[in-house]
């Protein structure tokens, strides 16, 4: 699925943007195999955003929002509080491999309907409204299956019987077909045209004013645009309006000043062009070039903006990742409206303010966000809803309030971003820390001033930086900063380095493969440099590993691929010692009495390697094991004792899929690993919370997928019953 749409939409690159205006939204809880629960306290955001249209779904006047994202199958609607404010709610989450969005009334009952043709089921998907569907409001209805890689899907009465039919087309089949609607409310499919290849897109218009509705079908295969005129009772004549049109991939309808026929403008990809045909009548059509230099022309729709005689072409360059307005009657005014955003995908024009004065409305398929900008000489960008931590990363708990519960802080590499989650009885409060780390890629909490209040570090990976952010009381935080030179901050941890009883700061730097400490003072901090030669020093953990009363570090090194011991020797010196070497890529390590014998026990992943390791202690030398080896990378790993027996277990999460591994130890102290359970996307981080008044596991997970952070967790009965 990902492999097609990236062949039809390209690469981009990422750029940094500016988010505004975000409104609440509703996703809360879903199930999860073997009985768990999902409970999403930020985010999540829509996943692969393709289409984005305006319809006025609750009929208030005011034009909403409604998008549908292909890698998550999600269609959300964003009702229009009026001035550019949106509220999120949930249409369906059930329609996986969507890949465009029509509204409808496919039953004649006067509300919108859906239909989604998906790339991933091969089906024609129809969302009926329906107040007693659960749990949205909308009822799925396949139309029609089997139809390979279906590109487009449209509605329109083809037969005049008063109900809505269906025309699709499929990609990999080269077929244009017919799904004509029952009394019932049921489909009938049948094969219209086996002719186009690679079809793109549909349009559905009365070209030749018979009163009967035509159908104009783009195809790429043969860069080809072919009418079919409606000749009544579901026949139809095939036309070939031209097979010169290299790589079209994008139709609409489009008027010409003086014409009383309707015709339409083609995106001619390869070509780079945009083109106008001219509607003569009798099914004849001419064509001309009005836009010669479209790199990569897509998405192309005839629009009025202001409301003179002759209609504005809004145009996506597929390439140049670029939105652009021009008049019908050539570029000789075509002006850029947007390309700072990564994978516009459509574009399309709406009054969302109600005030004559109409917007672009499209999306940025790789930052998962729906965008407005306005018309003006100077273009502006407004953000329809952002309401997630774009880049979640990294993640830790604790009582950052003081009111006796657990809240979250998290990290969002993508929004520059530390947000704290502030427990309620009922939910989450979402705060931000700071908002201007670039790239944080880690957050550590500790009460660092010791004033009864837990502080947070955080890591700015692009800004160099390490900062502080000391909690004033109340989850309120100043902001200081620690260094401004360290070379890829990469994660931080708290121990007594130099045994002055007061706690120091240690650092990671992975393009400095560095490992320092800072002695505190206030909110001053004096570096002092530990190693320079950790080639990558990224996982950080400092603890008593060999039980001497002094706290130890442990470092891995992300691009050495070893795990090195820092023994304290008191006083601020240490002496290195490489514990474990060519385990590619370790991010994360543990250190716990795995096998209670007494002493300290080492667990980390080899995330490339996709293994996740014990280093057992025996009296100061360590034997490895591998506890469990999944299929794809191993991001990042918790240790608990999951089922209470008095043994400590490894969960270990992936950011390739949204498999949850346990590995639970035996009483021989070896391991037995099974699928936990499974969530929507990819895991980046995974912590332990405390278990529940029934001494039921929690987790806190962070997907940089779906930008989400997320509490799971699982009832006592349904637990116990699978697992003992």
């Amino acid at each position: 699925m990902i492999f097609f749409l990236h062949k039809l939409i390209s690469n981009h690159i990422i750029f940094n943007v500016l988010i505004i205006v975000c409104v609440n939204g509703l996703v809360n809880a879903q199930s999860l195999p073997n009985g768990w629960q999902l409970e999403y306290v930020h985010g999540p955001s829509q996943v692969g955003i393709v289409e984005t249209i305006a319809v006025d779904l609750n009929r208030d006047g005011l034009l909403d929002v409604v998008s549908a994202s292909i890698d998550d199958g999600q269609v959300r609607t964003y009702i229009n509080l009026s001035d550019l404010q949106f509220e999120q709610t949930i249409i369906s989450e059930d329609v996986l491999g969507a890949y465009r969005l029509t509204a409808t009334d496919l039953n004649a009952d006067g509300q919108t309907d859906f239909l989604l043709p998906s790339i991933e089921s091969h089906e024609v998907i129809a969302l009926i409204a329906d107040d007693q569907a659960q749990p949205h409001g909308y009822r799925k209805q396949i139309v029609a299956s089997n139809v390979q890689l279906p590109t487009d899907a449209q509605a329109g009465d083809f037969n005049g019987d008063g109900l809505m039919d269906v025309v699709s087309i499929s990609f990999q089949s080269g077929r244009l077909m017919l799904h004509q609607q029952n009394s019932t409310g049921n489909f009938t499919s049948t094969v219209l045209s086996s002719s186009p290849q690679s079809p793109r897109k549909i349009v559905i218009a009365d070209f030749n004013n018979d009163q009967l509705a035509d159908i104009l079908v783009a195809s790429s295969g043969d860069d080809s645009v072919r009418l079919f005129t409606n000749n009544g009772h579901s026949v139809f004549s095939e036309i070939l309006i031209s097979d010169q049109l290299t790589g079209v991939r994008y139709i609409d309808v489009c008027r010409t000043p003086g014409s009383l026929l309707p015709g339409f403008v083609a995106g001619v990809t390869d070509a780079n062009q945009v083109m106008l045909f001219t509607n003569h009548g009798n099914n004849t059509f001419s064509g001309s070039v009005i836009d010669a230099d479209l790199p990569g022309a897509d998405v192309v729709h005839c629009v009025n903006i202001d409301q003179d005689p002759e209609s504005e072409l809004i145009s996506v360059s597929r390439l140049y990742d670029s939105i652009y307005i021009q008049e019908l009657s050539g570029p000789q005014n075509k002006r850029l409206i947007a390309n700072q955003r990564d994978g516009y995908i459509t574009a399309t024009v709406a009054d969302l303010k109600n005030n004559g004065r109409p917007v672009v409305l499209t999306q940025a398929y790789f930052e998962n966000r729906n965008l407005i900008y306005t018309l003006d000489t100077n273009p502006r960008e407004y953000v329809i809803w952002a309401q997630f931590p774009d880049g979640a990363d990294y993640l830790e708990a604790g009582d950052i309030d003081g009111d006796g519960d657990t809240d979250l802080v998290y990290s969002a590499f993508r929004d520059d971003k530390v947000y704290w989650a502030e427990k309620k009885h009922n939910g989450y409060q979402i705060h931000t820390i700071y908002d201007a780390v670039d790239g944080p890629q880690s957050v550590k909490l500790v009460d660092i001033d010791e004033d009864g209040d837990l502080d947070v570090f955080t890591a700015g990976a692009w800004d160099d930086r390490f900062y502080f952010h000391q909690n004033q009381g109340g989850g309120e935080f100043k902001t200081f900063v620690v260094t401004d030179s360290a070379n890829n901050p990469a994660r931080v941890a708290v121990m007594d380095v130099n045994g002055d009883l007061k706690p120091d700061v240690l650092t990671t730097s992975s393009l400095d493969d560095s490992l320092r400490w800072y002695d505190v003072n206030g909110v001053q901090f004096i570096e002092h440099l530990i190693d320079d030669q950790l080639d990558g020093a990224l996982a950080l953990r400092a603890d008593d590993i060999n039980g001497d009363g002094l706290s130890d570090i442990l470092v891995g090194s992300y691009f050495g691929d070893t795990i090195s011991a820092f023994y304290n020797q008191g006083n601020g010196q240490f002496s290195r010692q490489e514990l474990a070497t060519n385990k590619v890529k370790p991010r994360t390590v543990m250190s716990e009495d795995v096998d209670n014998d007494g002493d300290t026990d080492i667990v980390f992943n080899a995330s490339y390697d996709r293994k996740i390791w014990l280093l057992e202690n025996s009296n100061g030398t360590y034997q490895e094991h591998m506890i469990h080896e999944r299929s794809e990378s191993a991001s990042d790993l918790t240790l608990v004792d999951i089922n209470s027996d008095g043994l400590l277990d490894v969960v270990g999460v992936s950011d390739q899929n949204g498999l949850i591994y346990i590995s639970q130890q035996r009483s021989d102290s070896g391991f037995n690993s099974d699928v936990l359970t499974e969530v929507p996307f990819g895991v980046r981080a995974i912590i332990s919370l405390p278990k529940t008044h029934t001494n039921s596991p929690q987790f806190a997970l962070a997907s940089n997928k779906n930008n989400s952070i997320m509490v799971m967790s699982q009832s006592d009965l349904i637990f116990k019953s699978g697992f003992e």
